[in-house]
């Protein structure tokens, strides 16, 4: 465990109770009737790749993902999933929810401890820029130091099309093509 949230998969006797814990998330994912991205979260991509690291609360999870495409950095906030809030749970949220920067610092610190050179996020599909935008604003209020955005460019994060690109947060080494 790192911090509070996260956990690194490569401690095995975490992995079963945390991986029994995100699937109950997930699965909860697939019939949360606003959740927009339901294919996210099927049985068979939950934990496709290589994920090095979970981070999970009772109501939200997220991994560390790592692909050959990344080099020697990591995907964080990978399959980031939050269940429902009410308007009213909502009112006091300030360009982001707490868990997700929590998660971010945690994964972060995790990524650095396994030897990883950086760390990304990213987010794609209608709106994604302006989703970056505001959660790379959360991130300087929260006062982390060293994540950079480029909002003029978006980044391959996998080999299946336009899907694949993204607008990125990173920190550290960045080992991704630009669009």
């Amino acid at each position: 465990m790192c911090g509070g949230l996260t956990y690194s998969l490569l401690e095995k006797e975490t992995t079963k109770t945390i991986i029994q814990k995100a699937n109950a998330l997930y699965d909860d994912a697939l019939t949360d009737p606003y959740n927009t991205l339901k294919m996210n979260y099927t049985p068979e991509r939950r934990f496709k790749g290589n994920i090095v690291g979970i981070s999970i609360t009772d109501n939200c999870v997220s991994s560390m993902l790592h692909r050959k495409l990344f080099g020697n950095t990591i995907r964080v906030l990978n399959r980031y999933y939050h269940k429902h809030m009410t308007f009213k749970e909502m009112k006091n949220v300030k360009l982001c929810r707490e868990t997700p920067m929590i998660m971010l610092k945690e994964q972060t610190e995790l990524a650095y401890k396994l030897g990883y050179k950086g760390v990304f996020f990213s987010r794609g599909g209608e709106h994604s820029r302006r989703r970056i935008e505001r959660l790379y604003k959360a991130i300087q209020a929260k006062g982390y130091e060293g994540f950079k955005v480029d909002l003029n460019n978006r980044y391959n994060v996998c080999h299946n099309g336009d899907d694949c690109k993204q607008w990125i947060v990173w920190h550290g080494n960045l080992e991704l093509e630009r669009e």
